[in-house]
């Protein structure tokens, strides 16, 4: 146990903006913040088991089929894998709430979570201007 800077002891240090480590996920992708520019944007491309059972599978892929933005990929006796990209994070997190709220689910887990960067009008042009 380690021995935190408030008196508790743990396996490690806190968490908090004080303390050097991350406290979502969220921050441990994006590393250091960079100022936001106009026309930026980013695209939160993320990807789910779904815990579920055999059974359930086919009505489950009905479902997610209706779905913007998700794809569905393998099965396997315990779930499905899914891929997902939403157009923030905000509609990431809707949208992991939404897939765990699925009839036949019971559970959702995030196995991966990433922002695609898109680049701003301005550095597009400027590569595809250049000789």
């Amino acid at each position: 146990m380690v021995p935190r800077e408030d008196g508790s002891r743990g396996k490690g240090p806190t968490r908090g903006p004080d303390s050097g480590v991350p406290e979502t996920i969220q921050q441990v992708n994006a590393g250091p913040a960079a100022p936001a520019q106009a026309g930026d944007s980013a695209m939160p491309v993320s990807a789910y088991i779904l815990l579920c059972p055999v059974a359930a599978q086919p009505a489950l892929r009905e479902a997610l089929a209706r779905l913007p933005g998700v794809e569905v990929g393998a099965a396997h006796e315990r779930g499905l894998a899914v891929a997902v990209e939403t157009p923030d994070e905000t509609a990431a997190e809707a949208m992991g709430r939404q897939l765990a709220a699925l009839p036949g689910v019971r559970e959702a887990v995030l196995v991966y979570h990433h922002f695609e960067d898109f680049w701003s009008s301005s550095a597009r042009e400027e590569v595809h201007s250049s000789p």
